[in-house]
């Protein structure tokens, strides 16, 4: 653990379903977190992991401005516990159909990882969803409720995104408007499927990686969460 002038950060592990997964933690160092943010990473089989760029400036740059956020390796990534997960077959089916049946466990790790923020901290709680963690917080919101919810390059083409469309809590979409994987004319269809409190913030530029645009990732999160009031939730 060290800590600088703002906030800690805490390597952790957390189990689901007898398997250990690593997760992170950055959490204030004085006073208790106004909002507890789960960051839900990229697609394992596409080099999905809790050291992306854009999961660990979200982890880090929440937990810098008075949140606890928690990012976590999906099972059978990084450091974690091994698993029986067969590799080169999810990999020679995933090129095929986009798509593999164990996408179910990662969810279930989202899951185990929300659940477990959530006993860290009485905390309004915000999913924040990175890439295939779009569908993944879609998922968890067809059984579960947050404060709020942000979509970073989320693609609605390939995922299901349905929990996102029906579930009334405030809702932010982070997009560029040069996306590999969406088109920016996808992305305002499926935009207006939600609905409610749903805002959409365009970085120009910024491709699918937002590779030196992260403050800006951040900066858009934060501004939202003030202007629907997350922030001033426990206060």
């Amino acid at each position: 653990m060290h800590a600088d002038a703002q906030a800690l950060d805490e390597l952790i592990c957390i189990h689901c379903d007898s398997i250990r997964l690593d997760a992170q933690l950055t959490y204030p160092a004085t006073g208790a977190p106004r909002f507890a943010a789960l960051v839900v990473g990229a697609h394992p089989l596409l080099g999905g992991h809790a050291g992306n760029n854009v999961v660990n400036a979200l982890r880090s740059g929440l937990g810098a401005k008075n949140a606890i956020a928690m990012s976590f390796n999906y099972r059978g990534v990084g450091g974690g516990e091994p698993t029986d997960l067969d590799w080169p077959r999810m990999i020679s089916d995933f090129w095929k159909s986009s798509s593999v049946p164990e996408e179910r466990l990662w969810i279930q790790d989202a899951r185990c990882a929300l659940h477990h923020i959530r006993s860290l901290a009485q905390a309004p709680a915000v999913l924040i969803g990175y890439s295939f963690g779009c569908h993944v917080v879609s998922e968890l919101l067809k059984s579960d409720s947050a404060a709020a919810s942000i979509c970073i390059s989320p693609n609605p083409i390939q995922h299901d995104l349905g929990g996102l469309e029906s579930h009334p809590m405030p809702r932010l979409v982070i997009s560029s408007d040069n996306d590999f994987s969406c088109p920016p004319e996808a992305m305002a269809a499926w935009f207006l499927k939600l609905s409610g409190n749903s805002r959409h913030v365009l970085i120009p530029n910024a491709e699918h990686f937002f590779r030196g645009r992260e403050p800006e990732v951040v900066d858009a999160c934060m501004a939202f969460m003030n202007d629907v009031g997350v922030r001033e939730a426990m206060l």
